[in-house]
């Protein structure tokens, strides 16, 4: 598992454990979470509209540069 797909995700809001335990089980792995659609994060029990959207906006580039400095 990346560490950066980790902190993007413990780092946005309303994203908790429960929930990253929701999508390692759902998707296998975080780098496939960061690679579903809309439609495949809302078939993850627990994921909403909203979390769908936070997931889907996060930016890794920026993540990994600001990890990096």
């Amino acid at each position: 598992m990346s560490n950066l797909h980790w902190v993007a995700l413990a780092a946005s809001p309303r994203i908790g454990g429960k929930t990253i335990t929701a999508l390692l089980r759902h998707f296998g792995d975080l780098e496939a979470v960061f690679s579903a659609s809309r439609a495949e994060l809302l078939d993850v029990p627990g994921i909403g509209e909203s979390i769908a959207r936070i997931i889907r906006s996060i930016d890794l580039a920026a993540i990994g540069r600001h990890i990096e400095e």
